[in-house]
């Protein structure tokens, strides 16, 4: 690969550590540092910015580049600026600072916690976008099993912004469009592995700080005739489904079971397979038949085997051209 100072974000994933301290030594990289710090051009900067980010996510030695070359005091500084035309930048290095954490969560997460507390805080901006990319961007370092434990290692800031959370997708002043997207955001937080007993016990506690009653106020949500919310609230449905703790909640939310058994509550294609999702991950647990009851378990089954397109109506057809 021969050096150059023009390396696209594709190009710079594939550099081998050899290769890396070559082209670091030929100062190849210098140029987007330079535009990044130094350039008043926004455009420039965002591009600088994206293919750094990049080139962090390089290995370990990409990170610790980028470390030296002050890519964290650059986005402490936009963070904590007032400059109107910083705010421009501002979404970039939320961005940024979110892939930095969920690539190397022991390091990053550890070391930089007032860059995270600014995640945090601005779960509460009065910009609408600003509160949603924050949401995502702790979604997403959420979504890593690594970065997740070592989030929980302050329990507390994790259970104050998972309680705005839940109270953001609760609140009559968000928009429809902004709640869907949290929704889909959060459900992310929940793709971990249900045998990590660490991991199944730190999402138990994520899920019940989302609402007091979380199983309740999802159903309420994937009631509602918006379907970007019925969706994001069914996909929220089948990530935390695979957990066996949940089942308990399920069974003691009053008309959950029998939401979830209504077959005519979803008409759309992409509803009815989100919530047979949701009914074949409680066929195939271990304990849905103690934790919902054998009736409701059997039901379960049953639906399962039927499958997520399956109508009395199609019953009725089969037997009439049988006789």
């Amino acid at each position: 690969m021969p050096p150059s100072s023009t390396l696209t974000p594709p190009l710079l994933l594939k550099l081998q550590p050899e290769d890396f301290f070559k082209f670091a030594e030929l100062g190849s990289f210098d140029c987007l540092f330079t535009d990044l710090m130094d350039s008043g051009d926004v455009l420039s900067q965002l591009n600088a910015l994206e293919h750094i980010t990049q080139l962090a996510l390089t290995g370990i030695q990409g990170l610790e580049f980028v470390e030296q070359r002050g890519i964290m005091s650059w986005l402490q500084n936009t963070f904590s600026s007032g400059d109107p035309f910083a705010q421009f930048l501002l979404p970039g290095a939320i961005k940024c600072f979110g892939v930095l954490c969920a690539s190397n969560p022991t390091k990053i997460i550890s070391k930089y916690q007032n860059l995270l507390t600014f995640i945090y805080e601005n779960l509460s901006s009065p910009d609408t976008s600003i509160r949603c990319l924050c949401v995502e961007t702790l979604a997403f370092i959420s979504s890593r099993s690594d970065a997740l434990k070592e989030l929980y290692k302050h329990p507390d800031s994790l259970k104050e912004s998972t309680e705005k959370i839940g109270q953001m997708v609760a609140s009559h002043a968000e928009d429809e469009q902004t709640k869907s997207k949290i929704l889909v955001a959060v459900a992310t937080m929940f793709l971990h592995d249900p045998a990590d007993v660490e991991l199944s016990m730190i999402c138990e506690k994520l899920f019940h700080h989302l609402s007091s009653e979380p199983v309740r106020f999802l159903m309420d949500l994937a009631k509602q005739p918006f379907l970007a919310i019925r969706y994001g609230a069914l996909k929220l449905f089948c990530n935390v489904s695979k957990f066996s703790w949940v089942e308990q909640d399920m069974a003691l939310c009053a008309g959950f079971l029998e939401y979830l058994l209504d077959r005519k509550t979803e008409s759309e294609k992409e509803g009815r397979e989100l919530k047979y999702h949701v009914v074949k991950n409680l066929a195939i647990s271990n304990t849905a038949g103690e934790n919902l009851g054998m009736g409701f378990h059997n039901k379960i089954l049953a639906y399962a085997k039927e499958g997520p397109f399956y109508s009395e109506g199609q019953v009725a057809v089969t037997y009439q051209r049988e006789n």
